[in-house]
């Protein structure tokens, strides 16, 4: 996860992520990429997780 630091914020993106079963099956992962998103997901909710689908939130803006 060390390249994430050298990529600007203002390149990424929203991404929704569909998971099997829990009490959502929706999460939500600022990154620039699909894989990062992917691994932050399962760090960030269970490494043992079934992520379905990943997709881009387009009409999403970076306001920070």
């Amino acid at each position: 996860m060390a390249n994430q630091k050298n990529i600007p914020i203002g390149l990424w993106k929203k991404y929704r992520i569909v998971i099997s079963g829990g009490l959502s099956n929706e999460h939500f992962v600022k990154a620039p990429n699909k894989t990062i998103a992917r691994s932050m997901a399962k760090g960030e909710l269970n490494p043992w997780i079934k992520i379905i689908r990943i997709e881009e939130v387009s009409a999403w803006r970076n306001y920070m």
